[in-house]
């Protein structure tokens, strides 16, 4: 997950990889990156990314 801090209109937008549409978000969004996606990001406006990384392995006890 990652949520994104700026001056608004902070402003991103992600082209998935071989695709010509995006996804676009900005300051007070928070975003799931799905694991392994590949993508092209286009800043318009500088925003702060604040990342949380989340294990997806059980342990057993």
């Amino acid at each position: 997950m990652g949520l994104f801090a700026g001056k608004v209109p902070a402003k991103v937008k992600a082209y998935p990889k071989g695709s010509s549409e995006f996804v676009e978000f900005g300051a007070g969004d928070l975003v799931t990156i799905p694991k392994g996606l590949s993508c092209t990001w286009d800043v318009s406006v500088a925003v702060d990314k604040y990342y949380k990384f989340e294990s997806t392995s059980s342990s057993s006890s």
